[in-house]
């Protein structure tokens, strides 16, 4: 069954196999109402969708169903200071093609039904042309923003300014699913308080979405998809941050040989590069631990061992600096490894000789206190390789000539960037191979630039990364 109604526990579809289930127009009926988030406002000059919001009617108006997805655009995300979507919202989001078969199967035998409809219709169209689901270039719909100019009689008819006059709230505007559940209330005053499902248009509209045969669906299981909410990626959020990320690789081995664990030591310096850990850098690193079938608990253990040795490097002269301190705290908090664990005592402790802990006096104004016992430390294996982090001399020294690359900015503007590098002698310019380091707004971008400058080699870091990252030879 189409999947609004297999989510809404108020479904009363007629239970049937997905795999054997035909979409024939004279099977489906009611409203399917359509909201959509996209990366701008035309497909065919390559926006796509971000956000897929979908709630279902019956004949009568009654909602029998509704479910959202984000979409991974394999591109810029576009205005996310409207629509609220960041490129790390949408990596673990599936691609169009993905729920594609759901959108079709809701669509078929449906009215189509939007808030400015034209707009939605249009990606609908082109995203599922380009997915093999649509076999013309145009399909019906009704467009609750002219019956708002009909029935209402408002100068203005956006959607906020329509549920305003109803007295519809809509807490979630440029939400793609809190729309069309706007969007399906509007709907449900038209049908129920006015008589705008008598007219002809409305009429005309019914009738030519029954009898309309252009939705292929290719796949019946494909109508039951993996989904992917703004909440799922905010989930996704707190778990990096926390470190929990750890619990989802699930091989059964515990240990693996020194070359591998090497290989991974390497990598979390590269991902750690800029003191931050991105959703696609954690992906990273658990499709290592799936490539070599590790468990949580070894995941976890190579990362205690990871800590260790970098506390031991920074210890080396007796102090760690607040750099440093900086940097471990990052790292443990992304890894998932106590401070303690590795022998690093809370924020204010002082140090004694020896003792790993924050330097006395490092706080303006404040004394060293007596220092605290902390948990017993996780020490490097005498079994594990020797392996020498590089990641408290891992800056990037930029030469006058040298080319970075800037993209998607937020905290700063291209002119700020072509100002800063430009009084070191170092050039802003498009990506090539020959750029040093990409700096993106977001470094999960999936603009051209940052799945180039993945391509090439080149570190992606975030702005704020910028001033202890990269320094300067002159």
């Amino acid at each position: 069954m189409p999947i609004s109604s297999r989510i809404m526990h108020t479904a009363r579809a007629v239970p049937t196999s997905p795999a054997t289930r035909t979409y024939s127009s004279a099977q489906t009926s009611g409203y399917a109402v359509i909201d959509l988030e996209t990366t701008g406002f035309s497909h065919r000059k390559g926006d796509r969708i971000v956000e897929i919001g979908v709630v279902k009617l019956d004949p009568e108006g009654n909602i029998v169903g509704e479910w959202e997805t984000l979409v991974n655009p394999r591109r810029d995300v576009g205005a996310s200071h409207i629509h609220g979507i960041t490129a790390s919202d949408v990596v673990g989001a599936p691609v169009f093609d993905e729920v594609a078969d759901a959108l079709a199967s809701e669509l078929a035998g449906s009215v189509f039904v939007a808030h400015n409809a034209g707009f939605d219709a249009q990606f609908v169209v082109g995203e599922l042309g380009s997915a093999g689901r649509l076999n013309t270039n145009s399909i019906p719909y009704l467009d609750t923003m002219m019956l708002a100019k009909s029935f209402l009689r408002m100068p203005r008819v956006k959607l906020d300014l329509v549920c305003a006059e109803l007295g519809i709230v809509n807490e979630h505007a440029h939400c793609a699913l809190a729309d069309a559940r706007a969007t399906a209330e509007v709907l449900q005053f038209f049908l129920r308080h006015t008589s705008a499902q008598g007219t002809t248009t409305w009429a005309d509209v019914v009738a030519e979405s029954r009898s309309f045969s252009g939705y292929q669906i290719l796949d019946a299981q494909g109508a039951q998809p993996r989904l992917w909410s703004r909440a799922d990626a905010q989930a996704t959020r707190r778990a990096l941050h926390d470190g929990s990320w750890v619990s989802r690789a699930v091989g059964d081995r515990e240990n693996l040989d020194d070359a591998d664990i090497a290989e991974y030591f390497e990598l979390l310096d590269r991902v750690l590069l800029d003191r931050k850990l991105t959703v696609l850098e954690q992906r990273e690193l658990l499709a290592f631990s799936e490539r070599h079938g590790l468990s949580a608990e070894g995941l976890a253990r190579l990362h205690q061992q990871y800590l260790a040795i970098l506390v031991a490097a920074a210890n080396a002269d007796g102090v760690i600096t607040a750099d440093e301190e900086a940097i471990i705290r990052a790292a443990s908090s992304y890894l998932g490894v106590a401070p303690d664990r590795v022998g690093v005592v809370p924020d204010g402790v002082g140090v004694t000789p020896g003792r790993v802990g924050v330097t006395p006096g490092r706080h303006a104004g404040t004394a060293p206190v007596a220092p605290t016992t902390p948990a017993e430390p996780t020490t490097p294996s005498s079994s594990a390789p020797q392996f020498s982090s590089a990641l408290f001399g891992s800056q990037i020294v930029l030469q006058p000539g040298d080319r970075v690359t800037v993209t998607g900015p937020k905290k700063y503007s291209h002119d700020y960037w072509n100002g800063y590098f430009g009084g070191h002698g170092v050039n802003v310019a498009g990506i090539a191979k020959a750029t040093k380091v990409l700096i993106a707004g977001n470094p999960d971008s999936m603009s051209g630039k940052a799945k180039k400058a993945r391509e090439y080699g080149i570190p992606v870091i975030g702005e704020d990364a910028v001033a202890h990252v990269i320094s300067f030879a002159d």
